[in-house]
């Protein structure tokens, strides 16, 4: 599923995984975000490898593969 709210994506992905889906894919897709200014301004990495340490996480604990597109 893409949409447009990068904390929804995790909300969402959780909530697919325990409605019994073996796996789940989330990317974030700005162009769907209600806000206009967010939908003209792009991600960036919040450092520290926050992300990279996230996207490892939930694909180890809960299956869900996400893709932020950064």
């Amino acid at each position: 599923m893409d949409y447009g709210n990068e904390w929804r994506l995790i909300e969402f992905g959780l909530l697919l995984r325990s409605y019994g889906y073996h796996a789940v894919k989330v990317i974030y897709n700005r162009n769907k975000h209600k806000n206009k200014i967010n939908r003209e301004k792009h991600l960036t990495m919040a450092g520290r490898g926050v992300e990279n340490k996230l996207v490892e996480q939930m694909l180890k604990r809960f299956a869900i593969k996400m893709d932020w597109k950064i």
